[in-house]
């Protein structure tokens, strides 16, 4: 009987393990909290330089659900006085990886379209992502991010 049972077990944590399908049980290293530390910025093909201008971004928090839901909370860092409660509130949206996990999609609520970024990096504690900025220079942003040890912010959208 005590055989049986310790078979049973160990048969039960091997089929957890598994997941069943291919899809299930596995979480993408994007989800959770990131602080974004770095700015950069280029034009064309140049080399990626520090963004003095973006620089007051490098605290924002960033928050991927498991469930798609996206949320940015901005920092204590200002790039001038806010114009606005958005310069100070958060922005929610969704967020899905495409293009073989290659490229995040975003959409925010209250702005119409869907917005990418490249993914350069995503690891276990660093992520970087780069977009383009749309002006007619083709300059480029590029933001890096470092994980917080949580997996969600005490303010965000997970919880919800």
């Amino acid at each position: 009987m005590k055989r049986s049972m310790v078979t049973i077990l160990g048969l039960a944590m091997i089929v957890g393990a598994c997941g069943g399908n291919g899809d299930s049980g596995s979480t993408s290293p994007i989800v959770g909290t990131w602080k974004r530390v770095k700015s950069e910025s280029r034009v064309g093909t140049a080399a990626w330089a520090e963004d003095p201008k973006d620089a007051c971004y490098n605290d924002d928090v960033e928050v991927y659900g498991a469930d798609g839901k996206y949320e940015l909370f901005p920092g204590t860092l200002r790039c001038g006085a806010p114009t606005s409660t958005s310069d100070t509130s958060s922005v929610r949206g969704t967020w899905r990886l495409a293009a073989g996990d290659t490229k995040i999609v975003y959409t925010y609520e209250g702005i119409p379209g869907e917005y990418d970024s490249a993914i350069e990096n995503l690891g276990s504690t660093q992520l970087i992502r780069s977009w383009s900025t749309l002006d007619t220079k083709g300059t480029q942003a590029r933001a890096t991010y470092e994980k917080s040890g949580g997996s969600q912010d005490s303010r965000g959208v997970l919880g919800q």
